[in-house]
């Protein structure tokens, strides 16, 4: 079907470029002023003959006879005006058909072109929506991808900081431990030292408590003392100075051994301190944990709903499409079944020239509205008459096609029963050959045969159920004769009947192409009258229309039908990614709005990772900055 369109396009295009159009139209402008210089012509010519003949009428009859000559002439150049007219008007009307008359219907055709063109701005519209929503769905479903991604990193991370954490503060527990109890042996050690060398000095006090007795008591009995009691003094102050010294050192070990208790108790508040800072860092991460698969699950909710809607519309637009290809389909049988419209075109430029002629007489000052109106009226007077014939030639042509088949019927009835009688008469005439000596007798069957049928009325051989007694030469030669005249009579009735027949079937055919003709015309005229409903509607436009016209006119503007086709194309060579990031630039930069929103996103985002970022730090530094317990040398 596209193909048929196709060639009658090319010959639309051929026709028009080898029509010579600028010509043509010279050539009519040049037919119109003849046309209306012979027409006036004629019209004084006629107003003149038409005073002549009724001054004609007004004469006597011997003024008649002189004048007769005269008036005849001037009739017989009347005519031949008006055949110079006829002439002329149908060499003009012959030179446009041959020109014009093999143009095929534009309206069809360009009418078929802007649906077509419609259709397929509407199809790449609805492509380019799909080719986004894939886009989209594209980018929902990386994103989904990567956040399941980003949650099972997150889920290793936590795995691998929680086995971290886990095994350094079993190591920094086993190492505190270790060196808690290394400390805690070594203050043993040394506080069993020094109570050995405490009673190893309270022994040696005790000793030299009983020697100054001693000695005290032989000092009283000795009244001057000697050297011995004298060292034994300045010994005796030794052992004191060496117990004093003693009991300081213990002092500062049980001082030092305080402290040392003290900065176990610190150590082991910081690792709990830790370790309720690893706690707290945990319940963060499980908390943002929770929240992006909150957000996951919101994104493949909103990705399914995307892709239904997304579906919904393809489907939408599929049905949509095979819509389109049926009234496209239906269109083109329908300018298929309008192969008739050249011959009807040429009937309506006739009618035209003929309606033309006609109200060429009328006064030329009429408006063309009431030109319109009057041509309008006229036509539908013409098409109520041809819908009345038309309806009597339908009628007749129904009698006619009855009639028809009842002559066939009667034809066929009288060809057989002809073949019938030549085989029975084939039969007489065996039998007739026959010599009966006897004179016998025929015996009938009971009922009438055709043949006897034939013969009814005169002597007959076949009567009821008598026997007739005739030799057999008579009878054969009797009834050959007969039946001879009868055969030439049904062959005679034979050919008249087909001769009916034929010109029956003639009629039935001038019949339907008047038919034909009537149909063709009709719609010609409706045509016209839809043509005048229009006109007169386009007089007096409503508001609506004329609004629709001003939006018709403003959207129709070349440049912005230019930039509009400029921005299209320059979209179109973008790549993915680009057509992405233009459609979210140009979502964002749409107003003061949504420029704000996404300006105080960017801030709170910064800031949120900013705060992210600074507990993760101080946390780490706790974690590695625990402080080691120091020894004081002894």
């Amino acid at each position: 079907m596209a193909v048929v369109s196709d060639v009658v396009l090319q010959k639309l295009i051929d026709s028009w470029k080898n029509s010579r159009f600028e010509e043509l139209q010279k050539e009519t402008d040049v037919a119109a002023e003849e046309v209306e210089k012979t027409r006036k012509a004629s019209l004084e010519e006629r107003k003149d003959l038409s005073l002549k003949t009724k001054e004609f009428k007004k004469q006597t009859d011997e003024v008649k006879l002189v004048e007769m000559k005269t008036l005849l002439k001037l009739y017989q150049g009347g005519i031949d005006s008006l055949t110079k007219r006829a002439k002329y008007a149908e060499s003009i009307f012959f030179h446009l058909y041959e020109t014009l008359g093999e143009f095929p219907d534009p309206y069809p055709l360009l009418e078929q072109a802007a649906e077509i063109d419609q259709i397929k701005q509407e199809l790449e519209s609805k492509e380019k929506e799909e080719k986004a929503l894939r886009e989209e769905l594209k980018q929902k479903e990386s994103l989904s991808t990567e956040v399941r991604s980003l949650q099972q990193e997150l889920q290793k991370t936590k795995n691998s900081v929680g086995a971290e954490i886990q095994k350094r503060v079993s190591k920094s527990v086993e190492e505190c431990e270790r060196k808690f109890s290394e400390k805690e042996r070594l203050f043993k050690d040394s506080e069993q030292e020094h109570a050995e060398t405490i009673n190893q000095l309270n022994k040696k006090v005790r000793e030299l408590q009983a020697t100054q007795i001693d000695h005290t008591l032989q000092f009283g009995q000795l009244e001057a003392p000697t050297e011995e009691a004298i060292t034994k003094s300045s010994e005796y102050q030794s052992l004191l100075n060496e117990l004093d010294e003693a009991n300081r050192t213990v002092g500062s070990l049980v001082s030092e051994n305080e402290r040392l208790k003290q900065s176990s108790d610190e150590s082991k508040l910081e690792n709990d301190n830790s370790d309720n800072n690893l706690k707290e860092h945990l319940d963060f991460m499980e908390l943002r944990n929770r929240s992006l698969t909150a957000e996951l699950e919101q994104l493949h909710q909103s990705s399914q709903k995307e892709l239904e809607t997304f579906q919904n519309t393809q489907l939408d637009l599929e049905k949509q499409l095979e819509q389109k290809q049926k009234t496209i389909h239906n269109q083109l049988e329908t300018l298929k079944s309008y192969s008739d419209y050249e011959e009807m075109k040429r009937e309506l430029s006739v009618l035209k020239q003929i309606e033309l002629s006609a109200d060429s007489q009328s006064n030329e000052s009429t408006s063309l509205e009431a030109q319109i109106l009057k041509r309008e009226k006229k036509l539908s007077n013409e098409l109520s008459k041809l819908r009345t014939q038309e309806a009597h030639l339908q009628q007749k042509l129904v009698d006619e096609k009855t009639r028809s088949q009842n002559l066939v019927k009667d034809n066929r009835e009288q060809k057989e029963a002809l073949q019938k009688l030549e085989r029975e008469l084939a039969s007489l005439s065996a039998e007739g050959s026959m010599s009966y000596v006897n004179n016998g007798y025929r015996e009938s069957s009971g009922r009438l045969s055709p043949t006897s049928s034939i013969i009814g009325g005169s002597p007959s051989v076949f009567g009821g159920s008598t026997m007739s007694k005739v030799t057999g030469t008579e009878s054969s030669s009797t009834i050959m004769d007969i039946v001879k005249q009868q055969r030439d009579r049904f062959r005679r009735a034979n050919v008249d009947l087909v001769n009916q027949v034929s010109s029956s079937n003639e009629k039935i055919a001038t019949l339907e192409s008047k038919l034909r003709e009537m149909e063709k015309s009709n719609a010609l005229l409706y045509e016209q009258m839809r043509f005048r409903e229009q006109y007169q509607n386009h007089l007096q436009p409503s508001p609506s229309q004329i609004e629709a016209a001003t939006a018709y006119e403003n959207n129709i503007s070349p440049f912005a039908s230019f930039r509009k086709k400029e921005a299209e194309r320059a979209f179109s060579r973008m790549g993915s990614f680009e057509r992405v990031l233009y459609v979210l630039l140009r979502t964002i930069l749409l107003n003061n709005g949504t420029r704000t929103i996404f300006l105080t996103y960017l801030i709170i985002l910064h800031l949120f990772i900013l705060v992210v970022l600074f507990k993760l730090g101080v946390s780490v530094n706790r974690l590695y900055a625990l402080p080691e317990p120091t020894l004081k040398p002894e």
